[in-house]
């Protein structure tokens, strides 16, 4: 009655699990993966909202002034996305994959 899934050799995954992800030949990379890109889209639309809510009455007042740095927060976010790549090889890999990804994104999304 009581079995441990780890016992049986499928890394505590029920077995309806491993069967669902060996028929769509899901892979742990697949599921890291995915994972990150959701945590870093929304990671990114809550500072962007944050930083909307903060400064968007002011954006009539001076509105060249916030051109300016909206062109400029997008160039940096792009360039910040350019090298998010490089985080694969650094010790904590995932954790600034998706701290240069998350402010990237923002940065893009801000501008």
């Amino acid at each position: 009655g009581n079995r441990n899934n780890n016992e049986e050799g499928n890394n505590g995954q029920s077995e309806d699990t491993g069967s669902f992800l060996e028929i769509f030949d899901v892979t742990p990379e697949i599921v890291s993966s995915g994972i990150s890109w959701v945590l870093k889209d929304g990671l990114s639309t809550f500072l962007i909202l944050l930083t909307t809510r903060k400064f968007g009455s002011k954006l009539d007042l001076n509105s060249k002034y916030y051109h300016l740095i909206g062109t400029f927060s997008y160039a940096s976010g792009t360039f910040i996305e350019l090298l998010t790549p490089l985080a694969l090889f650094t010790d904590h890999s995932w954790l600034t994959f998706i701290l240069l990804a998350t402010v990237g994104n923002s940065l893009k999304g801000i501008g």
